[in-house]
């Protein structure tokens, strides 16, 4: 990503903010060569079960249903026999441009660095991009390999559950470089997740 200043710079002036949201969400092993990723994700506001798969071209073919209950989803996949991967948390920004959607990720420890634009076309998805002064052509990177690149987290690690609550425990340990900003972020990022909690807990 260009640099987060700059970059919510451009946000600021372009953009409406709809908040931050605590996403949690739970990865399968994919069961089949022409599926990318199977989740269910809670969203703040929605639940969503969400199967990823391959195509011929650049974009993943995403089928979507929103449910009611994250505890049943996760019960019913467990049922067809669906093999867990891993538990993961994140905060989301969430900023709207149009008809479009920006959104800013933020993992356990690591400040947002992932950056994705939602659009009903092409087009406005590259007027968006160009909007902000991104490429088109940008891949972001894994969160594994923003691990590495940021705190020297080794990404042939073995994966587990991550959160919030415990990734001082479970990333602490593996951190090579600059774990006093990995340890102010982490705090940082707990201090949000009160306030988010604070406001949605509010009548």
């Amino acid at each position: 990503m260009k640099d987060e200043k700059a970059l919510r710079g451009l946000i600021a002036r372009n953009c409406k903010p709809a908040g931050t949201r605590l996403f949690r969400q739970v990865n399968y092993h994919p069961g089949s060569a022409d599926v990318k990723s199977i989740r269910v994700r809670a969203e703040g506001h929605r639940i969503a079960f969400t199967v990823k798969r391959k195509t011929s071209g650049e974009y993943l073919d995403e089928d979507e249903k929103e449910l009611s209950s994250f505890e049943d989803a996760l019960a019913v996949c467990d049922l067809l026999g669906l093999k867990r991967m891993y538990y993961l948390e994140k905060l989301r920004e969430i900023y709207f441009v149009g008809r479009c959607t920006v959104t800013l990720d933020a993992y356990p420890g690591l400040p947002p660095m992932r950056l994705e634009v939602e659009a009903p076309s092409d087009d406005e998805m590259l007027q968006t991009v160009d909007l902000l002064g991104l490429s088109a052509e940008a891949k972001g990177a894994s969160a594994a390999g923003l691990y590495q690149a940021v705190y020297g987290i080794p990404t042939e690690r073995e994966r587990g559950d991550l959160t919030f609550a415990n990734a001082a425990e479970t990333l602490g340990p593996l951190v090579r470089v600059n774990r006093e900003g990995f340890d102010q972020c982490l705090g940082e990022q707990r201090a949000a997740l009160g306030r988010i909690a604070g406001e949605t807990s509010r009548p």
